[in-house]
Parts: structure tokens; C-alpha cells; sequence
């Protein structure tokens, strides 16, 4: 009776020994590992954002292996994505010094996902913008336009009937002066295109 204990106290004693040495895992852990193992063996199903019930996970047995695993070590699939991971980084060294060789500057480190959706959003916005402006523009022009159809309609109006010829220089002069008013409508230079307007007046009362 070694301790002082009966064989049968000695081999409970070890067993609760044992006991308090193995590992604890919550029921959490238990799912979490459960999943991993269905994930495993239905890819398809991580593919597409599928996630099964607890009920499925026990009637198909993953909840029974999931904690003969934990007990086991540590977790096979989540070995397996950080080697993937590993392979990815090394991949996308590979192509940052592919670019960099070429001549390209490459941004370093890679955006993150949250950042490239960010930078969409900023994109799309300035894109909007710049599509109101040029929709503000084609708006200004068309109103350009018709103004100078206008004013060539009353020109056009202004004109004598029968010019003389000592007229005709006054004539050669409001076809200039009319050049520069359009031209300064279509810069938007008002001073211009007011003084412009103002000579073709007086040319008008002179051809009367």
C-alpha cells in the first residue's frame, strides 16, 4: 500500500491527475473546430459563404472528431492556411520585384482590401463630379449658341437692303467686329464682347 493509499485510491488519484493536465475547450472551440473540419472536406461550401448548422455538425459526426482533434494538437487546416498564406506573400514578392525590374514602382506594401474599396468610392466620386461639370458645360454652351444664333439673326436684320459703296468699309468692319464678339462669347470674355457689341451698334445706326 505505497502513499498509504489502496491500489484502487492510488489509480483514482492518477486519473484525476491526468485529468486536470489535459487541455479545457469551451464548447466555442469545439464548433470553431468542427467547422474547420467541415470546411475541409466541403470546400464548395466555404466557397460560397455557406455555413452548416450545429445540428449537421453533430449528425455528421464533425463535433465527435472535432473534439478528438482538439485533444490531439494543434489544428491541421489552420497549418494548412498559413502555409497558403506563406505562398501568397511569396508570390506577391515575386511579382513586386518582376515590376521593379521592368521599371515599374510597384506600391509597397500592397493595399489592403479596405483600402482599394475606399479608393473606388473616392474614384467614383471625383468621376460624378467631373460628369456634372461636363454636363454644366454642354448646358453653357447650348445656351452660347443659341444667343449667338440670336445675334446673327439680328445682323443679319441690321444689314441694308442697298449699300453704296462707300458703305462697304463699314461693312468689312462689322464682319470683324462680329468675328470678335463671337469669339469672345465663346471665351467668356465679356469685356471683349461688350465693346465689340457697342461698335457693331454704332456701325448699325451709321448703315442706316
Amino acid at each position: 500500500m505505497p502513499n498509504g493509499l489502496f491500489p484502487e485510491e492510488q489509480k483514482k488519484k492518477e486519473e484525476e491527475e491526468e485529468e486536470k493536465k489535459a487541455p479545457r475547450f469551451t464548447s466555442g472551440d469545439i464548433v470553431e473546430k468542427a467547422l474547420e473540419l467541415y470546411f475541409e472536406e466541403h470546400p464548395e461550401a466555404w466557397d460560397r459563404g455557406l455555413t452548416p448548422e450545429l445540428e449537421e455538425l453533430q449528425e455528421g459526426g464533425y463535433i465527435k472528431r472535432a473534439q478528438q482533434e482538439l485533444m490531439r494538437g494543434p489544428s491541421k487546416l489552420k497549418e494548412q492556411l498559413l502555409k497558403a498564406l506563406e505562398g501568397y506573400q511569396q508570390e506577391v514578392e515575386k511579382i513586386y520585384n518582376l515590376l521593379t525590374q521592368l521599371g515599374e514602382k510597384p506600391e509597397w506594401p500592397p493595399p489592403t482590401p479596405e483600402e482599394l474599396i475606399q479608393r473606388e468610392k473616392s474614384l467614383r466620386s471625383r468621376i460624378s463630379l467631373l460628369e456634372a461639370k461636363i454636363e454644366k458645360t454642354e448646358r453653357e454652351k447650348t445656351v452660347l449658341e443659341e444667343r449667338i444664333k440670336a445675334l446673327e439673326r439680328e445682323l443679319e436684320k441690321a444689314k441694308p437692303k442697298d449699300l453704296v459703296q462707300p458703305k462697304t468699309e463699314l461693312i468689312e468692319e462689322a464682319r470683324k467686329l462680329w468675328a470678335t464678339y463671337r469669339n469672345a462669347v465663346l471665351a467668356n470674355d465679356t469685356a471683349t464682347a461688350e465693346s465689340a457689341l457697342k461698335k457693331l451698334k454704332e456701325i448699325r445706326l451709321k448703315l442706316k
